[in-house]
This record gives C-alpha cells, sequence and structure tokens, in this order.
C-alpha cells in the first residue's frame, strides 16, 4: 500500500509471501484488525516513509525476519500502534522501530500486545542513523525471546509501564 489513505485490511490471511506479508509506505494511512501474517520471507507488516499503521487483534508469526519493521526517511515521521496482537516464533524480532537517518521519527505503541519466541528482541528501539525512535509500551507480555525490549542509540525513548517481560533467553530490559 502506497500514498494511500484510510486503508482497511480486516479479517485476512497473508502467508509464505516472497517478502512483506503486508508493506506500507509513502504516507499511506492503514488501519489492520483481525490480520494473519505469517511464514513470509521478510516482516509480516512492514511500514516507511512516513506511513501510519494501526494492527488491532491480529497474529505476525514465524516469519523470516520481524512481526513488523518500521522505518522512516528523512524529514517524515512513521507511526505503528499495536493493540491486542501477537508477535511471535519470528527469525528477527517481534518488532523493531529504526530511525535511520537524520530528521527521521519513529514511533511506536504497543498496548495488551504478546511478543513471544522471537529469536532476537521482543521489541527493539534503535536511534543509530541520527532520527529519533520511540516506543511506550503498556500492559504487554513480552516472554521468551531471546532479549526482552532494548533501545540503542541517544536519541531513542523506551517508556514502559504494567508490562510482564520473563522468561527471555538473555536480559529482559
Amino acid at each position: 500500500v502506497t500514498a494511500a489513505s484510510d486503508v482497511l485490511i480486516r479479517d485476512t490471511t497473508v502467508r509464505g509471501n516472497g517478502g512483506d506479508g503486508v508493506q506500507v509506505a509513502a504516507g499511506a494511512s492503514v488501519t489492520i484488525s483481525r490480520l494473519r501474517s505469517e511464514r513470509n520471507v521478510l516482516a509480516g507488516v512492514s511500514l516507511s516513509n512516513g506511513a501510519q499503521v494501526s494492527v488491532r487483534d491480529s497474529t505476525l508469526a514465524e516469519n523470516g525476519q520481524h512481526g513488523v519493521f518500521a522505518s522512516g526517511a528523512t524529514g517524515v515521521s512513521t507511526k505503528v500502534t499495536l493493540e491486542n496482537s501477537t508477535l511471535s516464533g519470528n527469525a528477527g524480532s517481534g518488532l523493531v522501530l529504526e530511525a535511520v537517518s537524520a530528521s527521521t521519527k519513529v514511533e511506536g505503541f504497543a498496548t495488551r500486545t504478546t511478543m513471544a519466541r522471537n529469536v532476537n528482541f521482543g521489541s527493539y528501539v534503535s536511534s543509530g542513523g541520527g532520527g529519533t525512535a520511540s516506543l511506550a509500551a503498556s500492559d504487554n507480555l513480552v516472554t521468551a525471546n531471546g532479549i526482552g525490549m532494548r533501545a540503542d542509540g541517544s536519541l531513542s525513548t523506551l517508556t514502559v509501564s504494567v508490562n510482564t517481560i520473563a522468561g527471555n533467553t538473555s536480559f529482559g530490559l
């Protein structure tokens, strides 16, 4: 989905695709409800370059990279909101928010979401490219990942409240 507004994806399964299960870019605004995105070569849902995506009541599992991958381009803001969803068994991480260049803003919000059995991180926030990246996480279960939750880079913010972070292979936070 590129440069479109008010797109709704509901009661849909995307499985076994050679790239991302759902790719959203170039300022598109998408609401996703009851999606099952699994066993795709890349991410279950990928968003970039000013995309605004809301994911509710969905399962993003066993993808070749991440459950959700969000990044941005210089001068734009990319935002993802997760609610009551499951990101599990992905070969990378459950949720990745990555500001890859200066003047980039990537925001994430996760509520009542399970991030479990992901190889790397339950969630990972990085501002390594000089932009800002933030995640506000509340009332989530983060378990059995390589690392529970992590923020890297001086312009990364991770706000954690009322979460259960337990049983990860390495550290929780």
